[in-house]
């Protein structure tokens, strides 16, 4: 009965002793009434998009339920009955207006999925953490400061999302989640990561961008099974030399901080595919680069580039290189052998002369090198389709 335009709960459904399935989303239901504790065999039960600001308390008589859908009404707290919903596995509160949440939901030994995106918590609710076999917690886009010690009996966790909120630390207590695989951590406030994240032996995706953080530990480089590692604007002046070991890595942003020169360690990441390092403060593509032998995307878009290595000529799986905004006088002569190059930004560098060997590129679509001093364009390529 989705988007009938209901306003009232409707009562016929309480004499339905078995329905198991009940779907009232997008309707305008203002009020759920008492009746609904006699559809006594529902396990499945969506409210979502609706208008109402509360349970009543026999909503704790649905222990039969499996799956709960109450996102995006109005509600501002959960009744303390809630608990007794033990079979309970999978609970979307995302968009209401809750602050926090009853103790008795510490009953839910069940519950393995819980979204409660979008509303107004500003503590981790430590009452969670005693449903151990959670397996996804969603705590995005709240007010949250602090993480209780407790969260590490999550032990089942693989997923934690917590970005948007207002976290200045992580507890040392997050590196005894060793099943988690993705943590997301964007736009907090947070300024150090404690060297137990290291644990987290399970972990291929750690989200971290939009903080404040200045130093990476060199534990870091533990966390030999990350895939994605996103540091994207934040104070960072150094890489530390045991990224080295991230062996696993294929994405790697590290754009928009402060990042003067980059560690041989880096190089050591031969699986990577992306390398982002736009808004730093890089002088130059060192020799190395070759070894990033399955690199595709290389983005060193606005930094202070002078110098680029022969070495970047080696980098035969290049698709993407973005060298625009630098103070780039002249080119390898190598960066004609990258034949699977499909396009490069060079815009607004002191580029005067081009490598005569840039025409090898069979693969190019897109080429701008605009706001340049260079006086030999015509010669330089066979065909100017491209250039356009």
């Amino acid at each position: 009965m989705i988007n009938k335009n209901k306003e009232v709960f409707p009562t016929v459904f309480k004499e339905l002793k078995n329905l198991k399935f009940l779907d009232l989303s997008i309707n305008r239901i203002k009020v759920i009434p008492s009746d609904i504790q006699f559809i006594e065999n529902l396990e499945y039960l969506s409210l979502v998009n609706n208008n109402f600001e509360y349970l009543p308390p026999e909503i704790g008589k649905l222990i039969n339920l499996k799956t709960l859908y109450l996102s995006k009404n109005k509600l501002k707290e959960l009744p303390q009955e809630f608990g007794n919903l033990i079979k309970l596995e999978k609970l979307n509160l995302e968009g209401n207006q809750l602050t926090t949440l009853p103790n008795s939901i510490k009953n839910l030994k069940n519950l393995e999925f819980i979204n409660l995106r979008h509303n107004k918590f500003k503590s981790f609710q430590n009452s969670l953490t005693y449903c151990t076999k959670l397996d996804r917690i969603l705590f995005n886009d709240n007010e949250l400061a602090t993480l209780p010690s407790t969260i590490g009996n999550l032990k089942s966790l693989t997923i934690l999302n917590l970005s948007n909120n207002n976290l200045q630390s992580l507890c040392p207590e997050i590196g005894e989640l060793i099943s988690l695989k993705k943590l997301l951590i964007a736009n907090n406030n947070l300024q150090i990561l404690p060297k137990e994240i290291s644990h987290l032996s399970n972990l291929t995706h750690l989200i971290l961008n939009k903080n404040q953080i200045e130093v990476l530990p060199i534990e870091i480089g533990d966390l030999t099974n990350v895939i994605n590692l996103d540091l994207n604007t934040n104070k960072i002046k150094e890489i530390p030399e045991e990224i080295g070991h991230m062996t696993n890595l294929k994405n790697l942003i590290l754009s928009n901080n402060l990042i003067s020169q980059l560690p041989n360690g880096l190089f050591l990441l031969s699986d990577l595919v992306g390398l982002d390092l736009q808004y730093n403060k890089l002088k130059s593509i060192p020799d190395g680069i070759d070894q990033l032998t399955y690199l595709k995307r290389l983005n060193v878009y606005n930094n202070f580039i002078e110098y680029i290595s022969m070495d970047i000529g080696c980098l035969n799986n290049l698709c993407q290189l973005c060298l625009q905004y630098n103070k780039i006088k002249d080119l390898p002569r190598s960066i004609g052998n990258l034949t699977n190059l499909q396009l490069l930004e060079l815009q607004h560098n002191e580029i005067e002369k081009l490598p005569f060997n840039v025409h090898h590129f069979p693969n190019i679509q897109h080429i701008d090198l605009s706001h340049n001093p260079y006086d030999n364009i015509k010669s330089m390529f066979n065909t100017y389709d491209y250039l356009f």
